[in-house]
């Protein structure tokens, strides 16, 4: 076998295997300890049973994120745990072909497989945090799409090695084919690649490939379109991602773009890349300074979308550079260095930031090996491998400096709502939801609607889930309202701007409400007008 054969067969065998001891990992203890990201579990958790009932996303139920989201788990008959270390498995195994294609083409084997073992480390964990010591079943698909992006970005950056129609076909297939595969998973992913792609295109000089890794960017997404409801589901995700990109719950995500990259965390990140630009363009690297570029602000775009998120895509780069630094001629100089020995040092840099990322990611997968205490199934019934952290704490009760700036408290039926938000903890109050439900004939069996963030309360409690609604509130809710015959107002949502939301919605429908029961931390509310289902 010759040594350019033996490069991508033996970086695939290594990161396969690796996959495999962190599907070991993962799958051992045959439990995820939830103790961070509660809210965003449940909905998670909403979204995978629905579709295990045979419902299908954004014509069912309304959802931002892509369908693929909610099947890579749904396609496992396990509980939750278990089919989250197969979904990892199944992202990692493809990692591998990804990262032996760059070996193959464009990159060093040890680059490579150093590339490939950070994403799949990333495809393989629970959270990816910096300081974050817990662990979750949620956000998951950040995860694949970063994964994703890392491996195919060098695609767009770095020549290959022996240009050709066989490198411009093999770098659309692995580039429309990672392409379609994230547009049905998160469209954050395919903003981030944009810039770049579109770089490529004008300013690559491989054009054929550009447009070849577009056309079949397309056929696989019409294939992935019919699979998961056709036409009209894929109208349908367009309609929910504008909603969601005109929300007036959520109009931005969290920090503006210029915000994320000067927050303390990125602007030593965002300086090390200008330094490294400025050190190719001076060795007349044009082309790729512009990609570098390209794939900073790309990675930054994807960051904002996700609420200002880790930079996890930058652990893409120092490979990036470590490829380009040879390229660099002695006579480059930057800030009166040599141009590639500050190309050398900014990756090495890069790597010692990057490193404590993948070490960090799989503690949240050890986590689980270790018995905590306040650890509890939440609903054994719908998932009994998660185990949640539930100590008995209360609200946190919202107390300003300046009262007369406070809104007025929020009514509902013509009950006066307290000014309060939930604490760490929401599970406990959806527990204590879940017994009222149970235990109150009026109650069960009931189309039931949650006023707040999530609507999770009917898988728990064993309802029906209710067509049309937001399992993540976005935006207008009106069908969905119209239809439920119980509304469930937490007393301390886990966002108070949501919930106080959908009851000025409830109100200017007109609904006829009445209070049926009433708990610590709930009051459930019976819709007289209530539309058929």
């Amino acid at each position: 076998m010759t040594q350019t054969a033996g490069r991508p067969l033996w970086t695939a065998l290594i990161l396969l295997a690796l996959a495999a001891l962190e599907f070991a990992l993962s799958a051992g203890p045959g439990r995820i300890l939830v103790t961070a990201y509660e809210v965003d579990t449940l909905h998670y958790l909403d979204g995978i049973e629905r579709v295990r009932r045979g419902e299908i996303p954004h014509l069912d139920f309304r959802t931002p994120l892509g369908a693929l989201t909610f099947e890579a788990m749904a396609i496992w008959n396990a509980p939750p745990a278990r089919a989250m270390a197969l979904a990892n498995l199944a992202t990692a195994a493809l990692c591998a072909p990804l990262a032996a294609w760059l070996a193959a083409t464009r990159m060093s084997f040890i680059a490579a497989l150093g590339l490939g073992a950070f994403a799949i480390l990333l495809a393989s964990s629970l959270i990816v945090d910096a300081t974050e010591l817990g662990a979750s079943l949620a956000l998951g698909y950040n995860r694949w799409g970063w994964a994703a992006l890392v491996l195919v970005a060098p695609i767009m950056v770095l020549p290959p090695r022996r240009p050709g129609p066989a490198a411009d076909w093999g770098d659309a297939l692995a580039l429309g084919l990672a392409g379609a595969l994230i547009a049905f998973l998160k469209i954050s992913f395919v903003a981030a690649l944009g810039p770049l792609w579109l770089g490529w295109l004008l300013l690559g000089g491989r054009p054929r490939a550009a447009l070849a890794s577009l056309a079949v960017a397309l056929v696989a997404s019409a294939a992935l379109a019919a699979a998961l409801g056709g036409v009209e589901a894929t109208r349908a995700y367009g309609a929910d991602l504008w909603d969601v990109a005109t929300s007036d719950s959520r109009a931005q995500p969290g920090a503006s773009i210029g915000g994320v990259v000067s927050s303390p965390d990125a602007a030593p990140l965002m300086l090390c890349a200008l330094v490294a630009v400025l050190a190719l363009l001076r060795a007349g690297l044009r082309r790729e300074a512009a990609a570098t570029a390209l794939f900073v602000l790309g990675v930054a775009l994807a960051a904002w979308q996700n609420w200002g998120n880790e930079l996890i895509g930058l652990l893409c780069l120092p490979f990036l550079l470590l490829a380009l630094a040879p390229r660099i001629g002695a006579e480059a100089k930057v800030l009166g260095r040599s141009g590639r020995r500050t190309v050398e040092t900014i990756a090495v840099v890069l790597l010692v930031w990057a490193a404590p990322i993948a070490v960090n990611a799989q503690r949240s997968l050890a986590l689980a090996w270790v018995d905590q205490e306040d650890m509890a199934a939440l609903t054994p019934e719908v998932a009994p491998d998660l185990l949640w952290r539930a100590p008995e704490t209360g609200p946190t009760v919202v107390s300003p400096l300046y009262p007369e700036r406070q809104d007025d408290p929020a009514t509902i039926a013509g009950e006066s709502l307290p000014a309060c938000g939930a604490s760490r903890h929401y599970v406990m109050m959806l527990t204590e939801a879940v017994e009222a439900v149970r235990a109150a004939p009026a109650l069960q069996g009931r189309r039931m609607m949650v006023l707040d963030l999530t609507n999770a309360l009917w898988m728990l409690a064993g309802g029906a889930p209710l067509k049309g609604v937001y399992i993540w509130v976005y935006g207008d809710s009106g069908a969905a309202l119209r239809q439920a015959e119980v509304l469930a107002v937490p007393l301390c949502p886990s966002t108070r701007k949501v919930r106080n939301l959908m009851i000025d919605e409830a109100k200017a429908l007109g609904l006829d409400l009445r209070v049926i029961e009433r708990t610590h931390s709930w009051l459930f509310l019976e819709n007289l007008s209530a539309a058929g289902g």
